[in-house]
């Protein structure tokens, strides 16, 4: 079964040179792929480490594991704000090859149909969608869910829209989100997974 571990990165610390920054982060991880590798749960000590040599690149980043898979999936993320994608691209281009690792950057697209938030269900089959072109060659998106109005509705929506569409697309491609309850989507609202087609058909 495919599992990501999520390690949240906090807001601490300073930078250093980005180039010996990135080269001792990856040093630091080839030393130690093996021990990374066994990471099940975010508080182990690997884990903390692991967090800690990331925060000496830039305080911001997060990652997530794939421990379960083969090859074992280490994806750097930039935590959903743009002004760190250069960062991101520059560590990942930086990886060294890994016998048993793939490095990505950005959280990608998962095969997702629902998702749990504070007690609920979400599944992707309620959300339906609008999208409007903008002169900027993304999108500006209304989504309609139900309970739209509340604020775990609101959080699920973009937890689902980072799901569907992927860190990097939803931060370049989508402009302006409106969420409300799908009791007032017109009847021209679209099935949710479609915007899928709507971003991958905008001019590149």
């Amino acid at each position: 079964m495919r599992k990501l571990l999520a390690i949240a990165v906090l807001l601490i610390g300073g930078t250093a040179d980005a180039d010996y920054a990135d080269q001792r982060f990856w040093t630091w991880f080839g030393e130690h792929a093996k021990e990374i590798g066994t990471i099940t749960k975010g508080d182990e000590p690997i884990a903390e480490a692991l967090v800690a040599e990331l925060q000496k690149v830039d305080p911001g980043l997060t990652l997530e594991l794939g421990t379960t898979m083969s090859p074992k999936e280490l994806i750097i993320s930039a935590a959903g704000i743009a002004g760190r994608f250069p960062t991101v691209k520059r560590l990942v281009a930086a990886a060294p090859k890994m016998p048993g690792w793939k490095v990505i950057a950005f959280r990608p697209r998962k095969n997702l149909d629902a998702i749990d938030v504070a007690g609920r269900t979400y599944k992707m089959s309620e959300l339906r969608f609008l999208a409007a072109a903008t002169p900027e060659r993304k999108v500006d998106v209304a989504i309609f869910a139900p309970g739209g109005d509340d604020k775990s509705t609101r959080f699920a929506v973009y937890l689902l829209l980072d799901t569907l569409l992927g860190e990097y697309d939803v931060e370049t491609r989508v402009a302006e989100v409106e969420v409300a309850d799908v009791k007032r989507a017109p009847a021209e609202a679209r099935p949710f997974k479609e915007l899928v087609k709507v971003v991958d058909s905008l001019p590149r």
